[in-house]
């Protein structure tokens, strides 16, 4: 409980957070279809490891930089 009294904010209820997440969900949706019609949108899969996941952002940048 004394926990809970530090962090967050004062409005900060289960159905608040549940509500904002649902609304932050659906408008970070709707930005990546956008950048991913529109063929800008790159990909890259975090769980890969860390230099798996460097080579590919470098490669990403490196393609991007040649267009």
């Amino acid at each position: 409980e004394i926990a809970k009294e530090k962090r967050g904010r004062a409005d900060d209820t289960f159905e608040i957070v549940h509500e904002r997440r649902e609304i932050q969900d659906r408008d970070r949706e709707a930005v990546l279809k956008h950048y991913r019609d529109s063929g800008v949108l790159s990909e890259i899969d975090g769980e890969k490891s860390i230099e798996e996941v460097h080579d590919a952002i470098m490669h990403e940048i490196r393609r991007n930089n040649e267009t």
